[in-house]
């Protein structure tokens, strides 16, 4: 008898201690990077009145906190400017954690579907030898392994690796490009957290706290597929909501191709998801909701079986910028090497143009727009003999092919018709960024279109070969109009 209430009291005791023991999200480990000059929460678990002491090596500062009744506890740390200078946190309860080799510099979180997934391994372009070359131990990365669940989580799997051949060939090419060019313009660490599954539609991304019903009815016309799940918010709760604390200078998206069945629900749902996931992290990290830059890649072209699919999703990314602050898209249709392959190879120019958006948008080392973002036209023009554009984005518009390909415009019969394209000098401003359109079977046209089909190559390029993204424009104006100021006024990326 005495033996049993012994054996009792031990399992009791050590019951109490082991569940006692101070523990950190997975987020927090050896290796990892911190975002520089700023206020970081630093959070975990122990047991309830628990004296949680955190300590940093960098300003040999402790922050003391007691564990409340829900078992958690969380400090506010301030961080210096980025250093290459290893640093070390330790926090101690019951028990001591100490982790090691900590760099403070900028943190990006990539996600999204495949293309952003696509690592070295997979095949990109020059594999080989950007493999071999990956020796950057200065860049991190924190791969989140793929989860669904039902309700967000408090934590997460993954851990954060220095840069090397092995564990690059690994994590997002995107990812690891964009932060080679930004650990060369900023020269401080860089850290970057990929969280992103193949075949992924955007619903599965979005946090459904809310209600949000047009959510639920656009997801019901995504089929059921063997690579990934679809309902609505089960990877933002396994993926994203355990990480929402941990305080990331921007985001990095690459999706779109999975949302071909419901593509006309695709521009209401990456606002919301923009917004929603802004929302989350400003509410743990204390930034202003909409400051958080979010950078997205427009699809490529692709033969979906559904008819047209590709360019309601690519306008649709297309207009997200002028209505979303702090916004930017990065075109990709020129890095297509076959329609019938939907993860092009040529990572490196899509990972360049998020890191010349980043630079310049976010870290203020100013380039031309037209560098930036590519040449759209939003308004069409009556003139004596067809219609003519003006586009933004461009001053010296060209063509990698003699005939101008992909505009149509169509009129009263509803029947679209190949337009024949000029690039003429736009004599108000002195700059070639006019097209005139003219058709012999459409004496009055109502609407005009480019690129618009799934598998269209844009040949229009503007002074740094951006290519034009696919556009619809539903009405034809009179050609005064085009004398209004605003029609000459550059529409920023990001403004409202």
């Amino acid at each position: 008898m005495k033996r049993n209430i012994l054996l009792t009291v031990f399992f009791a005791l050590w019951s109490l201690f082991s569940f006692a023991l101070v523990t950190l999200p997975s987020i927090f480990c050896d290796n990892m990077v911190l975002q520089q000059n700023t206020t970081v929460k630093i959070w975990g678990w122990a047991k309830p009145f628990e004296e949680i002491t955190v300590t940093t090596s960098w300003n040999k500062k402790s922050y003391k906190v007691t564990t409340n009744n829900t078992m958690t506890w969380s400090v506010d740390v301030s961080t210096p400017e980025g250093s290459f200078t290893p640093y070390e946190i330790t926090v101690e309860g019951w028990r001591k954690l100490t982790i090691k080799n900590v760099l403070i510099g900028e943190v990006w979180l990539c996600s999204g579907q495949s293309n952003m997934e696509w690592s070295p391994r997979n095949g990109i372009m020059n594999g080989d030898q950007e493999i071999a070359a990956a020796q950057y131990p200065n860049i991190r990365f924190f791969q989140v392994v793929p989860r669904k669940s039902e309700f967000p989580q408090d934590d997460l799997y993954g851990e954060w690796k220095p840069c090397s051949p092995e564990t690059m060939i690994d994590f997002s090419s995107i990812g690891y490009f964009f932060a080679r060019d930004l650990l060369k313009e900023l020269n401080v660490p860089i850290g970057m957290i990929g969280s992103y599954v193949g075949g992924s539609p955007i619903e599965t991304w979005m946090p459904m706290d809310g209600g949000k019903v047009y959510v639920e009815e656009s997801a019901k016309l995504l089929p059921e597929v063997p690579w990934s799940p679809s309902t609505p918010g089960c990877l933002y709760n396994a993926m994203i909501a355990p990480i929402t604390q941990f305080k990331i200078k921007g985001f990095l998206w690459y999706q779109g191709e999975a949302n071909e069945p419901n593509a006309e629900y695709y521009l209401a749902n990456l606002q919301d998801m923009i917004w929603s996931w802004r929302k989350h992290w400003i509410n743990s990290t204390g930034e202003r909701w909409n400051q958080m830059p979010f950078y997205f890649a427009q699809i490529s072209p692709y033969n979906y079986g559904t008819k047209e699919a590709c360019p309601k999703i690519q306008y649709a990314q297309l207009y997200v910028p002028n209505q979303v602050a702090h916004s930017a898209m990065v075109v990709t249709s020129d890095v297509v090497d076959d329609v019938n392959n939907i993860h092009p190879k040529d990572k490196l120019t899509v990972a360049h143009r998020f890191a010349n958006i980043a630079i310049s948008e976010t870290y203020g080392r100013k380039m031309d727009q037209n560098k930036l973002f590519c040449p759209y036209s939003v308004d069409a023009y009556k003139m004596d003999k067809g219609v003519f554009l003006i586009f933004k984005n461009a001053k010296d518009l060209r063509s990698t092919t003699k005939k101008i390909e992909g505009f149509e415009v169509v009129g009263d019969n509803g029947v679209w018709y190949p337009a024949k394209a000029t690039i003429v000098k736009n004599e108000e401003t002195g700059t070639y960024n006019r097209v005139n359109l003219y058709c012999s079977k459409v004496k009055e046209p109502k609407m005009v279109s480019y690129a618009w089909s799934n598998t269209a190559l844009p040949s229009l390029r503007n002074e740094y070969d951006l290519p034009a993204s696919c556009f619809i424009i539903d009405e034809v104006r009179n050609g005064e109009d085009v004398y209004r100021e605003d029609v000459y006024t550059p529409m920023l990326h990001g403004e409202e």
